[in-house]
């Protein structure tokens, strides 16, 4: 079996990206067969590396064209998957929505009212008169 054929059933067989992706950097990485193939080239006639890098250009654009095409399939299958399994009941009521703001004096009103109410009780403890009851 050729390299071109072993790669691409490879390429086919492989089950998920995490699968592909070693697939690609043993195929076309620094250290990938391909990338080894090309290093080759140096140590050949000019004819002949012309013909061979060529040949090994070819091959290296067919791999990732085969890998990204395996690449969408299976996202394709992924979200297929995920879409089955994952359901939205949406005759369910929404969730309601907070109606309506605080005015910004009342705002400013409920911050200033506890300091307010400290200076009165300490105003109230200097000149030695009891707390109103009906607080």
């Amino acid at each position: 079996m050729s390299l071109e054929q072993d790669i691409l059933q490879q390429v086919a067989s492989a089950s998920d990206e995490a699968a592909l992706e070693a697939l690609r950097v043993a195929t076309l990485g620094k250290k990938g067969s391909i990338s080894e193939q090309m290093k080759t080239l140096g140590a050949m006639g000019p004819e002949e590396r012309k013909t061979a890098g060529a040949a090994l250009n070819v091959l290296k654009d067919k791999v990732t064209e085969a890998i990204a095409a395996r690449k969408a399939v299976l996202q394709e299958a992924q979200l297929e998957q995920r879409l089955a399994s994952e359901k939205i009941d949406v005759t369910l009521p929404s969730r309601a929505e907070p109606r309506g703001t605080v005015h910004e004096r009342m705002a400013e009103a409920d911050v200033a009212a506890p300091v307010g109410r400290v200076a009165q009780v300490a105003e109230e403890q200097r000149l030695g008169q009891p707390p109103p009851l009906d607080r």
